[in-house]
């Protein structure tokens, strides 16, 4: 007993392709929510509005923050607001202070706005990769083979 062998023109696939497109549609669709709240599941695809109006709601509950310098801390601080006392008062040209928030009943001391870059890298430090760089280490993840395109570039700064 033969069996039946079949083969696509262009034609063919191409309804192939527009039916599976369909299905996949209708999968989608059929998962597809309006709305996102604690009831919702991973099965479920939100909408892009949806996920607009879970974000205006989060971001509508946000109270945001302030800061205010001070020369000396208050008794009790107010929510929402980060004080700043001059790290050296004596240092008129230091942009340096110290943040203290109030929390509970207690302050609490957040450090201070110096920023420290001695443990990073200057651009000086650093080689650009070249594309031969790239393709050894694709080579060396992924096992492939070399393509003989062999012209290592460097990339433009």
């Amino acid at each position: 007993m033969a069996s039946t062998r079949y083969f696509l023109d262009a034609d063919g696939l191409k309804f192939l392709a527009a039916q599976l497109v369909g299905k996949m549609d209708l999968k989608i669709n059929s998962r597809m929510v309006t709305l996102i709240d604690e009831e919702s599941t991973n099965d479920e695809i939100p909408s892009a509005q949806a996920v607009y109006d879970l974000l205006q709601e989060s971001l509508s509950k946000i109270s945001g923050v302030d800061f205010e310098v001070v020369e000396d801390l208050p008794g009790e601080g107010e929510p929402g607001i980060i004080y700043l006392i001059k790290a050296d008062p004596e240092d008129g040209e230091s942009n340096v202070y110290v943040q203290w928030v109030y929390v509970g009943e207690s302050w609490i001391n957040l450090g201070t706005s110096e920023i420290d870059l001695d443990n990073y890298w200057s651009k000086d430090e650093l080689e650009p990769i070249t594309n031969g760089d790239i393709l050894g280490i694709l080579e060396e993840v992924f096992g492939t083979e070399d393509d003989g395109d062999d012209e290592e570039e460097d990339p433009e700064p």
